[in-house]
């Protein structure tokens, strides 16, 4: 099977790699040309989408080809992401972008999800892809080498998927020396029909089914081999009792494999994870601003779903310009999670590419978000603010963009020109008043002031709700209460010891928790001398794809050990790994700020080892009326071969590992691996949950959780890579930490935690008088059915939910008013129904089995 893999950005930029990948497309289709029996395949729609807009000259030749099914698109999406890293919805959107322009230019419905060089393979894989119209899977990392294949793939919720391990890679077999990979240079011993003779007795080696082997022929960036005809034709001719060889395609072959194995093949229930985990926090700028567009990307689209749902938008031209820059932005975010790209393993100039994309594609949403809050207005802002120009008042929106109910403090960002409003009350549309507070943020020499308007309620699922605030001339604390449920104390040393209904903590002035208790049992959580928050300074003298361990060597290898102990364990008198912590730091630490929800303690210090040197700020949001703590950390470090972790210390020595995967939970042993929103380690009904904002690495250690945060480590045998040390930069990184006992992880729905802190609530202000769109909001009346996107699409509006607890679950799903009668139909993510439309008084029915997914395509009658 010829093809090659194409790398849009890795040791070179985009730009420096387009060119050689076009021509190689030119070389494939004039070999086609005249060798009929020779087939190639193409990976991503964005290689061929680069073609066809350059190349409208040789449009008919690939339709024809592709027809004839000797051009074949496998993978099919828009790029080759990493599985881990980005959400499950953006998985999605790589397959609809892709899919459907193989689709609509060439006719091709691609059936092979072919990722053979994406880092891990999460479990939730098998049903997510049968979901994107995918019927089997080829991927080239992560298994045991001796691992037999191909197989099939059993999934969390029971889907199976036929799968296939590319053994010895994607580049197996070269006849020429015109490759970029070094590994690639001496693949073969032989050469020509010797070559595949030698090939077959090495697949042979793992093969369950020996009539029909796989030959990828093609590596990184290899130029498509004319030679490849001669040595078939060589080896055909003095194969003797050998198998036939002939160019075929990889679909052809999941066919030809699946019709012979009349038995069946062996089935394989495995999270093909870790694979490369030092890719988890190499340049963890890329992995912050991934899983922030994300989300903003997520709030954007349900907003404007919501309000296209109800009929609330006005303008069919400003509608248009929003679907462009949802459009555009997804086309940035999903760009920059190719593999290299996300995983951080990629030239500097590259990486400065990324982070252009991730400000373009940042500034395409600001403007729709913009343009969504215009939109609320009943009446334009500017006819409002003429109207009632002499009133001082505002109106203040919150739109919920989560699939439940929030109860949350939210800020409203107020420029105030006149000093006599020293206060605010803030008013439901019904009259009720909820409990808000006025914080001045900055004021300048002429009485102008920048502040905060902080209200405290409880929004509802998807949708808005609207307040009216009132400027006082007295201010009144409203968050003042005699009766207190919390307090906060100051120590001698500096320390503070905070109090509330569900605990006692005690925190360092290093910003460490050294002491955690829940009162309901008052058992102590935190081992004696240890910490939650601690900061642990660590030796790397690893690379962007591996922890401590020097250098890459190969690309096709088995899960890899766990060296996070002996990153911490000095066993040589000459050798140094535990460079220090900020538990034993010197750090100063004061109150920063407090309202209705939380107060706020701010620590600064410094981690110093020679001359290698790591600043930290750490915020700790300690709530008034929960068990969690909130924490953000900015970190910025001098100095090269180093990393740095979030420990959170336990005695839950025996207990089980959760991780959050795309669209559901998988149990792991110890280790670290990527997830999603949130880890939690349990013994029983006992346990804590950690979640986080952005942070794919996740670890554990006997008792101990840990979160992966900078590390300063590069490439330079490769490529210039001397921005990956991130000398002089800064990362602020979110997570949370929450102890519970008396349930499980499930009981505390990590999901929703996940979720809080990575799609935040939307705000926006008003001159008083605006009228404003009130939204009525998608509601579900099952806590374990998860939305995981709502977003129009042509004439249809899709609501995509899962089963996050693993258990199976039956509920409603309640859809707004809607002036017109509405049609609903179950489909994959490429809109193949599959159930008949059916008519809707409002609700739909939803019957999920443990970790199931379901979109749903919603029309007008």
């Amino acid at each position: 099977m010829p093809h090659f893999h194409y790398d849009t950005v890795y040791l070179k930029t985009y730009e420096q790699y387009l060119e050689p990948a076009l021509s190689h497309i030119h070389e494939a289709l004039r070999i086609m040309s005249v060798n009929e029996d020779y087939t190639f395949m193409i990976e991503q729609t964005i290689l061929l989408e680069e073609y066809w807009e350059r190349f409208p000259e040789q449009r008919a030749l690939l339709r024809q080809l592709a027809k004839d099914g000797r051009l074949e698109i496998a993978c099919g999406m828009y790029c080759m992401p990493d599985t881990n890293i980005p959400s499950g919805e953006s998985f999605i959107r790589q397959v609809t972008k892709g899919k459907r322009w193989a689709r609509e230019h060439l006719g091709i419905d691609v059936k092979v999800a072919w990722l053979s060089d994406s880092f891990g393979h999460h479990p939730q894989l098998p049903q997510l892809l049968q979901h994107c119209g995918y019927d089997s899977y080829v991927f080239g990392r992560g298994m045991d080498p001796s691992a037999v294949t191909p197989f099939m793939w059993n999934g969390i919720d029971g889907t199976s998927i036929f799968t296939h391990r590319l053994h010895g890679g994607y580049g197996l077999i070269m006849f020429s020396a015109a490759v970029q990979n070094a590994l690639e240079l001496n693949l073969n011993s032989t050469k020509g029909g010797d070559a595949i003779r030698e090939r077959i007795r090495l697949l042979e080696s793992v093969a369950t089914e020996r009539e029909h082997l796989l030959l990828p022929n093609g590596g990184d960036m290899a130029k498509p081999q004319q030679e490849a005809v001669a040595a078939v034709a060589d080896y055909n001719a003095r194969r003797g009792e050998g198998p036939e060889c002939v160019f075929s395609s990889i679909h052809r072959y999941v066919h030809s494999v699946q019709e012979a194995a009349a038995d069946g093949l062996p089935e394989v229930s495995q999270d093909i994870n870790p694979v490369t985990p030092g890719v988890n926090s190499s340049r963890m700028a890329i992995k912050l601003w991934n899983r922030a567009l994300e989300g903003k990307l997520q709030a954007a689209e349900r907003w404007r779903a919501a309000m296209s749902l109800q009929g609330g938008l006005k303008a069919a031209d400003g509608d248009a310009r929003r679907s462009f820059w949802l459009d555009a932005a997804w086309e940035q975010v999903l760009f920059n999670q190719f593999h290299d790209i996300i995983s951080g393993t990629i030239v500097d100039e590259g990486y400065v590419d990324t982070l252009r994309r991730y400000r373009e594609a940042d500034s395409h949403l600001a403007k729709t978000i913009s343009s969504l809050k215009a939109e609320m207005a009943a009446v334009t802002q500017t006819e409002a603010a003429g109207t009632n120009s002499g009133l001082r008042d505002l109106e203040l929106l919150v739109f919920n963009p989560s699939g439940f109910e929030r109860e949350e403090v939210v800020s409203f960002p107020v420029e105030l020109s006149r000093t006599d409003s020293t206060g605010v009350r803030v008013y439901r549309e019904d009259g009720t008043e909820v409990p808000a507070e006025l914080r001045v943020i900055a004021a300048d020499q002429h009485g102008s002031r920048r502040v905060e308007i902080r209200i405290a309620d409880r929004f509802g699922a998807l949708a808005s709700g609207s307040y009216k605030a009132v400027w006082e001339t007295q201010g009144q604390d409203q968050t003042s209460d005699s009766a207190k449920s919390y307090r906060l104390q100051q120590n001698q040393d500096g320390s503070f010891a905070f109090e509330n209904e569900h605990c006692r903590v005690h925190v360092a002035g290093s910003g460490c928790i050294v002491s955690y208790e829940l009162i309901a049992s008052g058992e102590q959580w935190i081992p004696l001398g240890k910490a939650w928050n601690d900061l642990w300074f660590l030796s790397d003298a690893g690379d962007l794809w591996l922890y401590s361990d020097s250098i890459l060597n190969g690309a096709f290898y088995g899960p890899m050990e766990d060296v996070f102990e002996e990153m911490m364990t000095d066993g040589k008198p000459y050798v140094r790994h535990w460079l220090g912590s900020s538990l034993k730091s010197a750090g100063t630490i004061s109150v920063k700020d407090e309202d209705a929800e939380k107060i706020v303690l701010e620590s600064k210090g410094t981690m110093q080892f020679w001359k290698m040197r790591v600043a930290y700020e750490k915020l700790i949001y300690l709530y008034k009326h929960s068990g969690k703590i909130g924490f953000e950390t900015k970190l910025t470090g001098a100095g090269k071969n180093y990393r740095l972790v979030a420990a959170f210390p336990t005695d839950l020595e025996q207990g089980q590992l959760y991780h959050e995967i795309p669209f559901g939970t998988v149990h792991r042993q110890s280790g670290e691996f990527p997830a999603q929103n949130w880890a939690a380690l349990e013994e029983g009904q006992r346990g804590v949950l950690l979640s986080n904002a952005g942070i794919p690495g996740n670890g554990r250690l006997g008792g101990l959780l840990y979160l992966a945060l900078t590390r300063s480590v590069s490439m330079a045998y490769k490529t210039e890579s001397e921005l990956a040390y991130e000398e002089g930069v800064s990362h602020t990184y979110r997570y949370e930490v929450c102890p519970y006992e008396g349930m499980t992880h499930v009981g505390l729905q990590p999901w929703r935690q996940g979720e809080r802190l990575n799609l935040p609530l939307q705000t926006a202000v008003y001159p008083a008088g605006t009228p404003l769109v009130q939204l009525d909001g998608i509601k579900v009346d099952n806590d374990s059915i998860h939305v995981a996107g709502v977003y129009q699409e042509a004439d249809k509006w899709i609501v995509r939910v899962y089963e996050a607890s693993g258990s199976g679950a039956k509920g409603t799903i309640r859809l707004p008013y809607a002036p017109e009668p509405m049609l609903y139909s179950e489909e994959d993510v490429l809109g193949e129904v599959r159930t008949e439309p059916r008519s809707t008084n409002g609700t739909i029915a939803v019957e999920l089995g443990g970790f199931q997914i379901k979109t749903y395509a919603i029309r007008r009658a």
